[in-house]
């Protein structure tokens, strides 16, 4: 897996991108005994980033070869040009770089380390991280896992003609729904929550899927929807958590400990009265997508107070998730219809659900 972040959690985070030291001399980056480092990223504002942590190293272990971006005519400074031979020249032994260009042939020979996994599929496309759950919970039905993440389904469908053939085959669950239960459907591969929706009923299923966005995607999964989450002042969130993994049998996982939390654009609906379900049509109020927000609300770009509104360090409403009066705040609009008033069906979850999520976080 590509070692990623965004730059907006780099920010809120302690690196500043400034703290850069003086390009090395030459006659250092030359001194026999130092490991050298292929750096080949396209984005800028992350090789910045990773060079400023080879320039932080006091020991002077590494040097880094820089390779220009496509159309940049110049090398950076402190870098050494660049050439496809560069690892039989000067023994390179770390490509850190783009996850396409990885000579995976020379990492399985021990000739190089990467940034990345060759597996990273299994985690960055949603069905094949399906399937890869569903294994684990197989094997440990007992695990944290295994007991955490929604009943999820996965399925293609090639022509809208064969939708039923297709349920029936696959996802019959779908079939036997409730009136009222919700679901939420993904892409296997899609970015920005493109192609996100949320349903409740086999009509609006099939108008998804037989619309003008979904003509050209043929694998999906579909996942129960978790229709009373944890709010924070009335709003869904998500937390982001940087990892890096390094090394395999065994691999050491390092988290990050300054977590952000993503927030939708708009306040989760109440449910309706008399038990009817809550409102499912404002995916601004049930996604918490940033890129989403940002296109969708913000017509591409975030001020200052805008981005305070929806990303936020989750150290920050740390003390809004426990305590009578952050659990008011957690509660938001949220209210039981009968009445109107708070009761014990909305407080125990959302209690027992903040416990889980602090609990799960500090592991």
């Amino acid at each position: 897996m590509m070692m990623w972040w965004d730059e907006r959690g780099a920010r809120l985070g302690s690196w500043d991108g400034k703290a850069m030291e003086p390009a090395m001399e030459e006659e250092e980056k030359t001194s026999p005994g130092r490991k050298v480092a292929i750096i080949d990223l396209d984005c800028e504002y992350t090789r910045q980033a990773v060079l400023g942590g080879f320039r932080r190293d006091k020991d002077r272990r590494w040097r880094t070869l820089v390779k220009p971006t496509t159309g940049d005519s110049t090398i950076k400074k402190g870098s050494h040009d660049y050439d496809d031979d560069l690892d039989d020249e000067v023994g390179a032994c770390l490509y850190w770089g783009e996850y396409e260009r990885v000579d995976w042939e020379a990492v399985g020979m021990g000739r190089i380390a990467a940034n990345c996994y060759c597996i990273r599929k299994g985690l960055i496309r949603k069905a094949q991280l399906a399937l890869a759950v569903h294994k684990w919970r197989s094997k440990r039905p007992d695990s944290l896992l295994a007991k955490r993440v929604p009943e999820t389904h996965v399925f293609e469908l090639y022509d809208i003609e064969y939708f039923d053939e297709v349920l029936i085959a696959d996802v019959p669950e779908l079939r036997e729904m409730s009136p009222g239960e919700a679901w939420i459907l993904k892409p296997n591969i899609t970015n920005q929550a493109l192609g996100v929706r949320v349903f409740d009923d086999l009509g609006t299923l099939r108008q998804i899927l037989s619309s003008e966005e979904a003509w050209n995607l043929r694998e999906w999964v579909v996942q129960r929807y978790v229709d009373r989450p944890l709010l924070v002042d009335g709003r869904k969130f998500h937390v982001r958590t940087y990892v890096l993994a390094v090394g395999a049998a065994p691999m050491r996982v390092l988290v990050y400990d300054q977590m952000l939390a993503l927030f939708a654009a708009d306040a989760y609906p109440a449910a309706g009265e008399g038990g009817r379900p809550r409102d499912i049509s404002n995916l601004d109020a049930h996604l918490t997508n940033t890129c989403r927000i940002t296109r969708q609300k913000l017509g591409g770009g975030m001020t200052p107070e805008e981005e305070a509104k929806h990303v936020r360090l989750l150290d920050e409403i740390s003390g809004e998730l426990g305590g009578p009066a952050g659990l008011r705040r957690v509660q938001g609009r949220d209210r039981r219809a009968r009445g109107g008033v708070p009761g014990r069906r909305v407080v125990g979850p959302q209690l027992h659900a903040h416990g889980q999520l602090l609990r799960a976080l500090r592991v």
